[in-house]
């Protein structure tokens, strides 16, 4: 599920925040009342343009009524766990058409904690600019 990358790499969200999302959250530019680390709730997380539009296609590709952004194919909120593994398949097709010089590891904990690794692993071009380049091409 290329979204699950997408959003995280595109807000900085953690991953138990990220997988937390649901679909009345999503304004059109980012998400509203986030329960983020703490308890806290951030007010508003913006979205990057292009997460943006990955998620847009998702959203409207899947045209069901479930609250949670992020399903499995059964219908329940992915866990940490599933969303490890599908961005773990997710890097291996990519890394699978990449130079040995582009290629990253990725994994939603580097996603959101690590960034400044992550920019630095590819650089110079950054890491969202990256996955959507690749994605189009799989």
């Amino acid at each position: 599920m290329p979204c699950v990358l997408a959003v995280l790499l595109g807000s900085g969200l953690r991953v138990s925040e990220a997988l937390g999302l649901d679909q009345e959250q999503y304004t059109g530019k980012g998400f509203a009342r986030v329960q983020v680390k703490g308890g806290m709730v951030r007010d508003f997380v913006p979205l990057h343009r292009d997460a943006r539009e990955v998620l847009d296609d998702w959203l409207e590709e899947r045209k069901d009524e479930a609250t949670p952004i992020f399903l499995t194919r059964t219908g329940r909120r992915m866990s940490r766990r599933e969303a490890a593994a599908s961005i773990g398949r997710i890097a291996a097709q990519v890394n699978g058409r990449v130079s040995d010089e582009e290629k990253i590891e990725v994994s939603p904990w580097i996603c959101s904690h690590d960034t400044g690794h992550m920019w630095e692993a590819i650089s110079p071009q950054p890491v969202l600019t990256w996955f959507m380049r690749l994605q189009k091409e799989l």
